[in-house]
């Protein structure tokens, strides 16, 4: 691997107003699950309209209050993802989310904070370790290709840690 996927990420919140599943009517409703299932539909849209360049959306951890069977939810908490190697194509698809905000909450009759919580830009790995795991490869007689790691996770945080390793295994050598 050579790089990451750069990669967005937030917290929202879909809140409504809790009331009974049976003597609420449904015009009268303030479903916060409701509003977030339109949400979830928004961002899954995204990946699929993006054709050209690859965008991966998700939502995910997911907690509904107050999660009963006979209740109207009145607040949903989630997480939403977005990754793409195409920085330009991130920035405008974290935009689309919030435009389709206002839409979903007066269709759901619900309000909708979305926070950043944290997100990185495509990262390159060091060359020297990129160039030493190839030849590492090569003298086992393993194939190998360059590429980008989507998923990141130990390759993202080693990155860093190898390429302090090698500073300094050429400084003492």
């Amino acid at each position: 691997m050579d790089a990451t996927w750069a990669a967005r990420k937030y917290q929202v919140v879909v809140r409504g107003e809790q009331s009974h599943t049976a003597s609420t009517v449904m015009a009268d409703r303030c479903d916060a699950l409701f509003g977030a299932s339109l949400l979830v539909v928004a961002v899954r849209e995204l990946a699929e309209q993006s054709t050209d360049i690859p965008l991966h959306t998700s939502v995910s951890e997911m907690t509904i209050e107050p999660n009963s069977p006979v209740v109207v939810a009145r607040e949903v908490r989630m997480h939403v993802d977005l990754r793409s190697p195409d920085e330009a194509l991130l920035d405008s698809a974290a935009k689309k989310p919030a435009e389709s905000v206002p839409g979903i909450e007066e269709r759901a009759s619900v309000t909708i904070e979305q926070v950043q919580t944290h997100g990185w830009g495509v990262a390159p790995f060091p060359a020297a370790g990129v160039e030493l795991a190839a030849r590492a490869a090569d003298e086992l007689g393993l194939s190998h290709r360059t590429m980008m790691t989507i998923a990141g996770h130990d390759s993202v945080n080693m990155k860093d840690v190898t390429a302090d390793a090698g500073r300094r295994a050429r400084r003492s050598g």
